[in-house]
């Protein structure tokens, strides 16, 4: 592996450093070993506006760095969100929903949509706090959920 030579900022003691970085709290079978639950793509898929997210190839920056590939990944339009915050939000949120309803995480959207316009006794309010796109999806869950949220921003 190639190295290259830094030089600290306060002290200008020079370090040898390799030109890559290696994670050493990086587990190969990646979730701490444990399946993903199917029905996370599953209600990922079935959500409005759902399209993979979209890897733009960037070969000069790959020259520059001496790599094969290099990609940029665009989360710019995901869910008509500028933001991968959603992914997490509308998961966590149909959980909690879910289990207050009582039902499995694999229903589906529409039949928490219906379950919740159903249980009037429910009382169901999102509310949360952010300084940006988590509260855009916190939102846009209520919105497909049809009910209120309260978001708020400092």
């Amino acid at each position: 592996m190639s190295t290259y030579q830094a030089t600290h900022l306060e002290t200008n003691e020079e370090v040898t450093r390799p030109a890559v970085l290696l994670n050493p709290h990086h587990k190969p079978a990646g979730h701490g070993g444990q399946d993903i639950d199917p029905s996370v793509e599953a209600f990922h898929t079935s959500l409005p506006q759902y399209g993979s997210t979209a890897l733009h190839t960037l070969p000069s920056i790959a020259q520059d760095l001496g790599f094969a590939h290099v990609f940029l990944k665009d989360e710019s339009t995901r869910f008509g969100l500028p933001s991968f915050k959603i992914l997490g939000a509308s998961w966590a949120i149909h959980r909690a929903l879910c289990q207050r309803l009582q039902l499995p995480p694999s229903t589906t959207l529409e039949d928490v949509k219906q379950a919740l316009s159903a249980d009037k006794a429910a009382h169901v309010r999102l509310v949360t706090c952010t300084e940006g796109n988590w509260g855009r999806a916190v939102a846009r869950m209520a919105k497909y959920y049809a009910i209120p949220a309260t978001i708020y921003v400092p």
